[in-house]
């Protein structure tokens, strides 16, 4: 009978592998570029050139509903023009083309996003002239894709350049303005404007396989695009963002402080883990041939689930824009984010000895550890962004530097 005094002392833990957070961390949310005109500053004026005109007469009305423009004449079918992703440059230009005898129409925001004009439901008279002021903008929802270049892993890749591992970013993404932000001048100690994102990511290491287009099908919509993704995707994040928004100077560009705070929750796929080699006498022998061969593959399935993973970040980003178009930003800040370790433990009688097959358990726990981060963004020829994410250990830590850039686009959906 094997002495029970023993069998309690003699354990040994072996933390076998530590997951890293860097490649666990999902890349960072560009800051949001949004219009922070005051709610009394005029963006749109529309005049009456002759009272009675044949298509409009004194009882004609004009307002903005759910993100559309509607021109009302009684006698006559409403004119209905949507805002959808128009700039206001774009909405005079169509109601001077459509109306050019009878309408002027004017504005010093061409480049803004007619967005401003909702949440206007006030029914103004035509007859009258009408100004259309800023307005805190509606939600907005927009789906970003990118291609993924990180760090390449030169102990598994024979590939000579520092970035060549692809892979894809998938982001969903919700912004609402909170609070527009103190009226006046450009100055740091006013009120920021305030904005709230919600993210849901995916990534994976490797670029999104689709299935190809025949004749007879015509290649997958786009809710079929993100259901592979789904299926796809090594990594899956949650994460809310609040940023504050204080302008710094107006003019020619427009630059602005953010500081960003975020709390995200994200699902990794971790490494398969691989037991570790344990020694007995004299050696080290696998622990593969040492232990109960049902017990193993439980421990093995169980430290293979992947876990939900806290993260908090806060960041300080320098931006500039041109009016509602985004140019370039950059920023630094931090991040303390859960970490996941995974290992085993067993007994046996005396140190070397053989391992008792049936005392094999595991171990998994996720600490804390601190992250600095580094980013950059740019639009390239107003159409492609470049997001820059670099992402480290500090002071003595378990994961290494890592680096990835994506280039991609977004796309609002709008109604």
């Amino acid at each position: 009978m094997r002495n029970p005094l023993l069998a309690t002392i003699a354990a040994l833990v072996a933390c076998a592998t530590i997951t890293s957070a860097a490649t666990a961390q999902a890349i960072h949310l560009p800051p949001v570029y949004r219009v922070t005109l005051t709610s009394d500053t005029v963006v749109m004026r529309i005049e009456l050139i002759a009272r009675d005109t044949q298509r409009f007469g004194t009882a004609s009305t004009v307002n903005v509903h759910d993100g559309n423009l509607v021109i009302n004449t009684p006698g006559r079918a409403s004119e209905v023009i949507s805002l959808g992703n128009r700039t206001i440059g774009d909405l005079v230009n169509t109601l001077q083309l459509n109306h050019e005898a009878e309408l002027r129409v004017s504005s010093n925001y061409p480049l803004y996003h007619a967005r401003v004009l909702s949440g206007n439901d006030s029914i103004q008279a035509l007859s009258k002239g009408i100004e259309f002021t800023a307005s805190a903008e509606a939600p907005v929802v927009a789906l970003g894709f990118g291609v993924v270049l990180s760090m390449t892993d030169q102990a598994a890749s024979e590939a000579s350049g520092l970035l060549s591992q692809t892979g894809f970013q998938l982001d969903l993404v919700g912004v609402h303005q909170l609070f527009r932000g103190a009226r006046g001048r450009a100055k740091l100690l006013s009120l920021p404007a305030v904005y709230l994102q919600a993210r849901l990511g995916l990534s994976a290491d490797q670029p999104l396989e689709v299935d190809k287009q025949t004749e007879a099908s015509p290649g997958p919509d786009a809710a079929g695009q993100f259901e592979e993704a789904l299926e796809q995707a090594d990594l899956v994040a949650l994460t809310g963002q609040v940023d504050l928004v204080w302008p710094l100077h107006q003019r020619p560009t427009h630059t602005e402080l953010s500081l960003s705070f975020g709390y995200g929750v994200s699902w990794a796929r971790p490494e398969p883990f691989v037991f570790p080699r344990i020694p007995v006498a004299d050696s080290l022998a696998a622990a593969e041939g040492l232990f109960d061969v049902t017990r193993q593959e439980e421990v093995q399935q169980f430290l293979n689930q992947a876990l939900p993973l806290r993260d908090y970040s806060g960041t300080v980003l320098i931006r500039f824009r041109n009016g509602d178009r985004p140019i370039f930003y950059l920023g630094a800040g931090g991040v303390v984010k859960d970490i996941l370790r995974r290992g085993i433990s067993f007994t046996r009688d005396a140190p070397g000895a053989l391992p008792h097959p049936l005392s094999l358990q595991h171990l998994r726990e996720t600490p804390d550890d601190l992250f600095w981060r580094a980013m950059f963004g740019a639009r390239i020829a107003g159409l492609l962004d470049v997001r820059v994410d670099a992402i480290g250990p500090i002071g003595e830590r378990d994961s290494a530097p890592l680096l990835r850039i994506v280039l991609g686009r977004d796309f609002p959906l709008i109604r």
